[in-house]
């Protein structure tokens, strides 16, 4: 999916990306997610629970601040691929969820004033 973000706050404190393997009922998923300064991170959330998968980490494939960025997850099994503007940037192991509906997220860190805008979307199964 490409992602771009079109209105944001004065911080840029802000991250966007794919939410994935959501459970619809248990309200448990995975995210990859992208902030404009440049970092990236996987993390798995239950109802009461957050773990980090890949911590933040400099990913300089992001284009930086409002530009658009391609994001891609390759789920297969518990291997998750997680790629920026075509270019591999993790690889994460991770066998809890191993099904589930998909979505856009974006995160505010307390900071409201930020929308994000998400476009050609692809999906397939390998």
């Amino acid at each position: 999916v490409d992602a771009t973000p079109i209105e944001a706050n004065k911080n840029d404190n802000y991250a966007y990306g794919i939410l994935f393997r959501r459970d619809a009922d248990t309200e448990s998923f995975y995210t990859f997610l992208i902030s404009p300064d440049g970092y990236g991170t996987m993390t798995g959330e239950f109802p009461d629970d957050f773990y980090t998968l890949l911590s933040w980490t400099w990913i300089r494939e992001i284009n930086l601040g409002m530009k658009t960025n391609h994001l891609k997850v390759v789920g297969i099994g518990d291997q998750f691929e997680l790629y920026v503007n075509d270019v591999l940037v993790g690889l994460v192991r991770e066998s809890t969820f191993r099904s589930g509906s998909f979505g856009f997220i974006v995160e505010t860190f307390d900071d409201d004033g930020v929308q994000v805008a998400f476009d050609n979307l692809v999906i397939t199964e390998p």
